[in-house]
């Protein structure tokens, strides 16, 4: 029987294909010198005297480690004077994979172009200085860091201070009262008022209406019982009638022999009816 050997090839995520021969007696095999937090596809292919077999299917899998986390602000700025900001890069967090350098921009508030510091700034460093700046003026940092999982970047803002060395606070913007316009304060107060009276005035109608649906429909049914209760009134009287087979007599009276006196007369009515 001829002994095999094993191939592997693997390669990152849009790398070239490496590969590496194995030992005849070798089972198991770790790979080293990969990038930190990337993506790799591998497969192995073993082979003999007489020739190659078939490779196996590609197998995809990530090394681990996450692309930089940035701080927040106040880990990340470490003194601010009047001229120069200076951040703590130490401050970032390297995911697992160590940082290969920092890219860091800058621009005041009130414009919108950046200004680029540096755009390789060594992991090595731990502290950077912006320098150069106006007292009292409010500028926002951004800064981008890399590692081979990926780059990350963080956006913060920082007001160097007065040029005595005091801290300058943010304007309150508001409007003077010569600028208001004629009415504004008391059109602007009497809206709540104007609102409450409209919801007020929408539940009244509203209890109205159906207070007056209910009375309309308690007559309509009363009306209904009352005619139902005649009619059966009627119908049991009927039924009585036809049960005990009697007939209201008809009697007609002659005037001219009809005798108050005559107790036969009177016997003869009461037995009629």
């Amino acid at each position: 029987m001829y002994s095999r050997s094993y191939v592997i090839n693997y390669k990152r995520d849009h790398g070239d294909w490496e590969e590496l021969q194995l030992k005849a007696r070798e089972t198991s095999h770790i790979l080293t010198n990969l990038w930190c937090g990337t993506l790799y596809k591998l497969y192995i292919t073993a082979y003999n005297k007489i020739g190659t077999g078939l490779p196996c299917d590609i197998i995809n899998a990530y090394t681990k480690g996450t692309a930089p986390v940035k701080p927040n602000s106040s880990q990340l700025l470490q003194s601010i004077n009047s001229t120069a900001i200076t951040v703590w890069l130490d401050a970032w967090g390297d995911g697992g994979c160590s940082i290969l350098y920092y890219v860091i921009e800058y621009r005041q508030e009130s414009r919108s172009d950046w200004i680029l510091s540096s755009n390789h700034i060594p992991p090595t460093e731990r502290t950077y200085t912006i320098s150069d700046l106006r007292a009292g003026t409010q500028y926002f940092l951004k800064i981008m860091v890399h590692n081979n999982a990926g780059s990350n970047e963080g956006v913060y803002n920082a007001t160097t201070l007065a040029a005595d060395g005091s801290p300058v606070f943010p304007k309150i913007i508001s409007i003077p009262e010569h600028n208001i316009p004629t009415g504004y304060s008391g059109r602007k107060a009497m809206l709540p008022i104007a609102l409450i009276f409209l919801i007020l005035t929408c539940i009244l109608i509203s209890c109205v209406y159906f207070r007056k649906r209910k009375e309309e429909t308690n007559q309509l049914v009363l009306g209904e019982s009352s005619s139902v209760a005649q009619m059966q009134n009627q119908h049991n009287r009927d039924q009585q009638y036809a049960v005990q087979g009697v007939q209201l007599p008809t009697m007609t009276l002659d005037s001219s022999s009809y005798k108050p006196d005559s107790s036969g007369n009177i016997n003869n009515l009461i037995r009629i009816i």
